[in-house]
Parts: C-alpha cells; structure tokens; sequence
C-alpha cells in the first residue's frame, strides 16, 4: 500500500515539474512525460493506485476489496487503449509513437543499456531523425526562406481550396480524407496547440513495411499523418506506421499543390494526393 502510494506521488510530482501539468483531465501535462516510473512502464500511477487498493485490502483482511482490484484493473486497460493512448497519440506525435514501441503498457521492464534495447532505441531514433530531415536533403523540393509564401494544412486556412487524400492497399481504400489547404508566408503561420494528426487502422502483415519485423500474419496497424514541412508548391507530409510495440516505417510524401501525387514506399500501399483548387469543384 504505501509503495503504491509512493509510485502514485511520483507520477503526479512528474508531471508537475517535467510535464508542467497534473494528473487531472483539465489540467493534463503540455510536455511528453517518459522519465521517472515512466521509464518502466506507461501506466504507473494507474499501477500504483491498484497497489493502494490490494493492499488496503489486505490491511483490512477485507477479501471483497481486494478482487475489487479486478474490474478497476478491467476498466483502466479499456480506458487506456480507447481513449487515452489515442489522444496522446494525437497530442505528441512520434515521440509518444516511439515511447509506445520501447516500453510496455503494464508490465514493468527495466530500462538497462542492453544491447538489444540499444539497438532498437537506434532504431527508432534513425527513423525518427528521417521524418526530421529537411526536404531539400532528401532532392524533393528546395528549401525556402523565412518570409516565403509557402502552402499548409489546416489553421486559419479559409481560401476554399483543399486537398484530397486517399490510401490504397493492394488497390482497396482504407483511408481517405479532405482537408483545407492555403497559402502563407512560412514566417505567419502559427503552430496549433495540439499537433494536428490523421489516424488510421487496417490490418496487414508487418513484414511487408520492411525487416524491423518478421511478423507474416496480419495484424492492426496504426498510421499516422502530420505535416513535416511547407514549400512554395507543396506540403511535406509525414506518414508513420506502427505496431502496438514496434514502429514500422516513417516515410514522407510530398503533396503538390498544383498536381496530383503518387508515392508508393511498401509494394500495395498507395498514398495519393490531389489538390481541389477553389472553383474547380464538381461533384464526385
């Protein structure tokens, strides 16, 4: 009971100081939390509160308190994989994407420097850095000076045009989205409170995004959508795949403004882009 109480102070004193926010829902952390007990596994305070309540229990000699420990456990993991994973998900973006690949939901794992973890933090960390670099880098575009007019999603974007996003696999849709476009100069453009991300599920076999997993039976995958950049005639998006452990893939695909665009970085998974100017709208 009090070695709960203790994990359960630790939390919330992390989010206080690195997470500047607490454990309420009104007043949630506005910076990503992965160190402390959040080193061991995503969920201590929710472990630490089970604690409290098991030992309680015991102290009381009270069986009844004790198995209420079972639908409490029961609604926290419904509560965690429906609602919170998702919007932290949505709230940080890839670090949180990363984090879910290196550390367990409920069971704790020491985060020692062995050598598989190493590699495995490499891993993700090279991934990551790709959705980093700059577009120019990678010969898709050229880089633009702060006072450019550029393209973006989303904001105060109120022009009329928008821009049409389909993912194919194996020729089926599984995703598809409209979302407004506009001109700005990069210098204007303010960034939203919450990192705007489109998410979507399907099933496939992890192998096929690559050798970061043998894995040939299909399984859900989580995607991710963001914008990583913004030239003169296009906007960079980002585009994240994921098991619930392992991050597959992060790639980019360049979305013209002026054109549709085609990018194909797994064999049957098309993602297209075409942009729907104002006044050049018909049905269908």
């Amino acid at each position: 009971m009090v070695a709960g109480g203790m994990v359960v102070v630790s939390c919330a004193g992390w989010f206080l100081v690195a997470g500047r926010g607490t454990p309420a829902p009104f007043d949630a952390p506005r910076a990503f939390v992965a160190g402390g007990p959040y080193r061991w596994v995503r969920n201590p305070m929710y472990l630490g509160a089970l604690l409290v309540l098991i030992g309680f229990g015991l102290w009381h000699q009270s069986l009844s308190m004790v198995l209420l420990a079972l639908p409490a456990a029961a609604v926290a993991h419904l509560f965690v994989v429906w609602y919170e994973e998702p919007t932290l998900r949505r709230r940080f973006g890839l670090p949180y994407v990363a984090y879910l690949a290196l550390v367990h939901r409920w069971l704790p794992k020491r985060p020692g420097p062995d050598a598989a973890g190493a590699t495995r933090l490499l891993s993700l960390v090279a991934a990551l850095a790709l959705a980093l670099i700059p577009v120019s880098l990678l010969g898709q575009a050229t880089a633009s000076p702060p006072d450019a007019v550029v393209w973006h999603w989303f904001g105060d974007c109120a022009s009329g045009d928008s821009l049409v996003l389909d993912v194919t696999l194996d020729g089926k849709a599984i995703y598809g989205s409209t979302f407004p476009i506009c001109q700005a100069r990069r210098r204007a453009i303010k960034p939203e409170p919450q990192q705007r991300i489109l998410e979507f599920r399907f099933d496939a076999a992890p192998r096929r995004f690559g050798t970061r997993s043998r894995v040939t039976d299909p399984q859900a995958i989580d995607a991710n959508i963001w914008q990583a950049g913004a030239e003169r005639n296009a906007i960079i998006l980002g585009v994240s795949f994921s098991t619930e452990s392992l991050v597959l893939l992060n790639v980019r695909h360049l979305a013209r403004a002026d054109a549709a665009t085609r990018t194909e970085h797994v064999r049957g998974l098309v993602i297209t882009t075409r942009p729907v100017r104002r006044g050049n709208r018909t049905g269908g």
